[in-house]
């Protein structure tokens, strides 16, 4: 019983290390910034997908439920999301899908990366070259593309010889590789570009509108003339004017206008609804507007309030920093923290976090971080812990297979110099533990030999 005591003595004086450190891998991929650890991570990425969501513990990966529920026990090196059933993993060196019972469901190990599936198809990679399986594994575009996008609307946007084109799902040709750049289609519009113009096509390939700067966002794609800036519809058709100074994207039936310096927002139909009185807005979302003032040095945003569809200021605060609304909630800082407020600016989660994301609309969750551990919270600011009250979440919200990686000021950590910190740790625990022991048996046996007190073999034993 003393060697256990002595045992757990070295490793508690320990363990505060090395949970910092696993805590850090825990994000997958951090930046160091403004003196805190910041995940990188896709906004738009759910933080659970089909009910599960990657974690990380010691630099390896499993999955876990929204009760906070290991489902998948952590023993890959890299995992994705989960979709079709199927998530992308890696384990030493090579790459697979698993299902949602942990079982291999596809070998992918003849590829160096994979991606998880999107309307049925996955994107892999191979010398370079990008492919698509199918959710059964088989080879549906063979790895011939010098780079292509997700499969929508069962066409994919692919690059061959420097010109990009696009594919049937089966990997037909179905337009040509004529184009200098091209994105995927929605709604059976697409943005391209030939020769430095900027097009709305179809899926023939053939020009709906020419000299845009965008793909249709809301039903609208930016479009510059001599007179400025405006708007036209899929057909080409002019819907706002080209006489702004600058414009904001449209969203919600809005589009933020720039007048003499000042912003507000127009409806559709051009009209301003919204007087221009701010140095900045953003696209409205859930309903609420950020918008922002210049700080003192002219430069920056000084502070950010949001306007609703009236254009009324909800709340008597303003912020240091904050996040567009997401599910009824938007992220706001003091400056040094961050918290949560309500569509009517009451404070519901107390500035608390070093990191906050949006909440998520279905699953009313998201994802913030303090002191180097991430939390997945509710609304009401509880947290799910996953493993222990000890070990709060380490969680994430993984992509695809590869590591991110980001460029920061400050160096990104690696996760492998973080499991080689553990792995340190663990020695040094283990020696700590040898020289205590050693002792300790060293101190018995002197306190045995004094008593006479000896084994039926003869040899002298611990007091144990």
């Amino acid at each position: 019983m003393r060697r256990l005591a002595a045992a757990v003595l070295c490793l508690l004086l320990l363990v505060p290390c090395a949970f910092a450190l696993t805590a850090l891998d825990a994000a997958g991929g951090y930046t160091f910034e403004n003196g805190g650890y910041v995940p990188l991570y896709t906004e738009d990425e759910p933080l659970f997908s089909e009910g599960l969501a990657a974690v990380c513990s010691d630099g390896r990966w499993g999955y876990a439920n929204a009760d906070g529920k290991l489902v998948i026990e952590p023993a890959y090196d890299a995992a994705g999301r989960f979709s079709y059933g199927l998530a992308p993993v890696s384990k030493d060196g090579k790459n697979f899908y698993i299902d949602v019972t942990g079982e291999k469901a596809i070998d992918a190990s003849d590829y160096d990366e994979i991606f998880p599936f999107v309307n049925g198809y996955a994107r892999v990679r191979t010398n370079g070259l990008t492919g698509f399986l199918n959710a059964r594994g088989d080879v549906a575009v063979a790895p011939l593309y010098a780079d292509a996008l997700d499969v929508s609307e069962n066409m994919i946007a692919a690059c061959l010889d420097g010109k990009w084109g696009y594919l049937s799902a089966a990997g037909k040709t179905l337009v040509p590789f004529e184009f200098d750049y091209a994105e995927s289609f929605s709604g059976g519009v697409a943005y391209a570009e030939k020769d430095g113009v900027g097009l709305l096509i179809n899926t023939a390939g053939s020009a709906l509108a020419e000299g845009v700067s965008s793909a249709l966002c809301d039903g609208l794609a930016l479009k510059q003339e001599d007179g400025g800036w405006g708007f036209v519809d899929a057909a080409g058709e002019t819907v706002l004017e080209c006489v702004w100074q600058d414009v904001e994207l449209p969203s919600e039936g809005f589009v933020g206008v720039s007048v003499e310096g000042k912003w507000g927002f127009a409806d559709y139909s051009g009209e301003i609804v919204i007087e221009p009185e701010w140095d900045f807005v953003w696209p409205f979302s859930g309903g609420y507007a950020m918008v922002g003032t210049l700080s003192s040095d002219l430069q920056t945003v000084g502070e950010y309030r949001f306007i609703d569809r009236l254009g009324h200021v909800i709340g008597n605060a303003s912020f240091r920093d904050a996040r567009p609304f997401s599910g009824g909630y938007a992220a706001v800082s003091d400056g040094s923290r961050w918290g949560y407020i309500d569509g009517t600016g009451k404070l519901v989660i107390d500035y608390l976090y070093d990191f906050a994301a949006g909440f998520d609309a279905d699953a009313e969750q998201a994802l913030a971080g303090r002191d180097g551990l991430f939390y997945i919270i509710a609304p009401d600011g509880a947290q799910v812990s996953f493993y222990t009250a000890d070990a709060p979440s380490l969680l994430t919200t993984a992509a695809q297979t590869s590591t991110a990686s980001g460029q920061a000021d400050t160096p990104s950590f690696d996760s492998r110099n973080v499991i080689s910190a553990v792995v340190l740790s663990v020695s040094a625990a283990l020696i700590l533990f040898v020289i205590v022991a050693a002792s300790m048996r060293a101190y018995h046996l002197h306190k045995a030999k004094k008593s006479g007190r000896r084994t039926h073999s003869g040899q002298y034993y611990d007091d144990e």
